[in-house]
This record gives structure tokens, sequence and C-alpha cells, in this order.
């Protein structure tokens, strides 16, 4: 069960508020409540990452849930290729990213 605080956005609290009710304070619903807000008022991954960067408070914590629920939407093609070529650490990240979505078949062998 969630808390108290999740409900709200469960039912779609977020749809219909304006930009400056939004609140990207840093605690948990309200970032969440405002990457929601950002996809639900944008239609690609540049528009709702940047909007999301733009509510200020605690930008870089709802740009980061933003960018990760925009790239489960609209795909790792979505993103600018010279958004990709400044990302520390991309080639884990990106193998990370593979392994999860194509898991070994067998299992790691043992020494």
């Amino acid at each position: 069960e969630y808390g108290p605080e999740m409900g709200p956005i469960s039912a779609g609290r977020w749809r219909g508020k304006q930009g400056d009710q939004s609140s990207s304070s840093g605690f948990v619903a309200n970032s969440l409540e405002a990457a929601l807000w950002c996809l639900d008022n944008t239609d690609n991954f540049d528009d709702a990452v940047l909007l999301a960067a733009n509510l200020g408070d605690d930008a870089d914590t709802t740009a980061a849930i933003t960018g990760q629920l925009a790239g489960a939407l609209y795909g790792s093609s979505s993103i600018r290729p010279s958004w990709l070529e400044k990302l520390a650490w991309r080639e884990e990240i990106e193998g990370l990213a593979r392994n999860l979505a194509f898991p070994a078949t067998t299992p790691p062998s043992r020494h």
C-alpha cells in the first residue's frame, strides 16, 4: 500500500494544473507529480525534460524523473544525439540498459 501522498497522484491530480501549481520541492511525491505534469503538457522528450528543468525548486530531481519517464514513453531514439554525446558514463548506462532489456538466457558461470 502506498502512503497517503500517492493517492492523489494515482488519481491524476496533476491534470488540469498550471505550471506554477506544480511543486518540484524535492519531496518524492511532489517531484513525481511535477514530472507527470510535464509529460502531460508536452508531446516529446525534449519539451518534457526542458519544461521540468525550468520549473525551479529542485529542478534536477524533477527533470531526472521526467527524463526517465519520457525515455520509457518515447524511446531512446527520441533523445537528442547532442545530449547523449555529453552523457557521463554513457557506455556503461547503455550496457546496463541492454542487460535489463535483454537479460542473459544462461546463468553466469561460477569460477
